[in-house]
């Protein structure tokens, strides 16, 4: 297989100019529709030829069997696929065949119309309406029988088999089929059952799904071989006048999968170098922007990446290291601290050990002092409320308070004023009354956490490391330097 997508389709919802009547025609029913309702089969089949002079049978005949009592019609290029996605369960891979795509025709009532293979029409070798391979590097199987889901030729597709050509072996119009799918995946749309959804209003909204179910990158000059599948490829199609594409989503297990493979392949080549060394579970996944492609850190996505991470570093019994903070906001502020604090709440309610990426907005490219100040707060917080309380005696102080009793003060109580102390004070939130915020200049945290900053790097003087602790990292430097 070379770089093609086949799958019934959706990343969101799609605005149809128009739609097909539930009822069938007068004259030729529709080629979707006649399958829907029972009257068509498409089965591959083997067919004798000379090629080259030389005769051969090869499964190269797709036959389109009608039962309908009207001709039916296939006004628009048919993808056909093996395995389709919607039966269930899938067929045993061994009974699959190549991709194809039917061009135009008319199978007649009660009759069948059997398409050859493209290429070997343009040779000369056979005769007929032709089809398509959409799958280089699958064979075709003789006696598959295709599920039919009412895919349709991608648009950017469709001028390549427009006006057929043969050159040679090397150039034609199968050879410029598959040249052009090894680098351009495209999204191949169902339209059934589209038409029995819409009620045949124009301009109708269908909601569907996409489902990349043949997605892979191979090269004839390629020394890998065994996994091509691809994961996580970005798809796209040229979307002519009259149609328009809402923005969907993606899957999240995948990029679960891949990341779980790549660390632990990390953590073998560690303890393969140094038997024994302690190892964390690193993960910092993101999201994808589906209208860009662009990252997305501090999304959604991203969260429940963060939290599949977590548990399988639990599953592993290693600690754990995910992407909390990394905001996509362009600059410090309002958006970066909003996203972090759900991404750092998220990761610290599923058992996250380390969150990374304090005062970093712009998909972690920019290091601001001020949001490492902000940050600092929502840590705060957080830190405070996984902290918890004690529910003890001594806590809940019933003595106390049936000694204090009705009309008292506990203020001037010795327990109060002990755990007064542990009250979290913020750094940078003005918690005063309004009139004393506005008389102190109305100050934002962003001002604030700016003025904080300027003290700190003028006025602060970190504390030197304790002498032990400078030998030791003096040690594990020069070991590293001798290894």
């Amino acid at each position: 297989m070379v770089l093609l997508v086949a799958g019934v389709v959706a990343v969101g919802t799609l605005a149809l100019a128009s739609t097909p009547s539930l009822a069938p025609s007068q004259g030729a029913m529709g080629f979707w529709e006649a399958y829907a309702r029972g009257f068509v089969s498409v089965v591959m089949e083997n067919e004798a030829f000379q090629e080259n002079g030389v005769p051969v049978e090869l499964p190269v005949g797709i036959r389109v069997t009608s039962m309908a009592s009207v001709p039916v019609a296939i006004s628009e290029e048919a993808v056909l696929m093996s395995p389709h996605p919607s039966p269930s369960p899938p067929p045993d891979p061994a009974d699959t065949t190549a991709d194809a795509v039917l061009t135009n025709g008319t199978i007649p009532a009660h009759g069948s119309l059997l398409y050859l293979f493209g290429e070997y029409v343009l040779a000369g070798w056979l005769s007929g309406p032709t089809w398509w391979d959409l799958e280089e590097m699958q064979y075709s199987k003789a006696g598959v029988a295709f599920a039919v889901g009412g895919e349709t030729l991608p648009f950017a597709l469709r001028s390549l088999i427009e006006h057929p050509f043969y050159r040679g072996p090397d150039d034609n119009t199968q050879i410029t089929l598959y040249a052009y799918l090894r680098s351009h995946p495209v999204v191949v749309v169902g339209k059934l059952p589209l038409w029995a959804t819409t009620g045949g209003a124009a301009g109708a909204t269908v909601r569907v799904r996409l489902d990349a179910t043949n997605l892979a990158v191979w090269a004839k000059d390629d020394t890998e071989t065994q996994n091509v599948n691809v994961t996580n490829g970005i798809l796209q199609d040229e979307v002519p006048v009259g149609w328009s594409v809402e923005e969907g989503s993606y899957p999240v297990p995948p990029d679960l999968v891949v990341n779980h493979a790549e660390t632990l392949a990390v953590v073998c080549m560690l303890e393969a170098h140094e038997p024994g060394a302690p190892a964390i579970y690193g993960s910092v996944l993101s999201g994808m922007d589906p209208k860009t492609g662009a990252y997305m850190g501090s999304s959604p996505e991203s969260d429940l990446l963060a939290i599949g991470s977590i548990e399988m570093a639990k599953y592993l019994g290693l600690p754990d290291s995910v992407g909390g903070y990394g905001s996509t906001a362009k600059v410090p502020g309002v958006q970066a601290s909003l996203e972090h604090m759900l991404s750092a709440v998220v990761c610290a309610n599923y058992g996250g050990e380390v969150v990374n990426g304090l005062g970093e907005p712009a998909g972690s490219t920019l290091l601001s002092y001020e949001q490492i100040l902000l940050d600092h707060e929502i840590a705060a917080m957080i830190v405070k409320v996984y902290q918890g309380f004690r529910v003890d005696t001594e806590e809940l102080a019933v003595d106390l308070i049936e000694k204090v009793g009705i009309g008292g003060s506990y203020l001037a109580q010795r327990h109060t004023l002990e755990r007064m102390r542990d009250i979290s004070v913020p750094m940078l939130w003005d918690t005063s009354p309004y009139d004393h915020w506005v008389a102190g200049g109305k100050k934002d945290p962003m001002e604030v956490a700016r003025e904080k900053t300027d003290w700190i790097l003028k006025n602060h003087a970190p504390e030197p490391l304790p002498r032990e602790t400078v030998q030791n990292l003096d040690g594990i430097v020069h070991k590293l330097g001798m290894g």
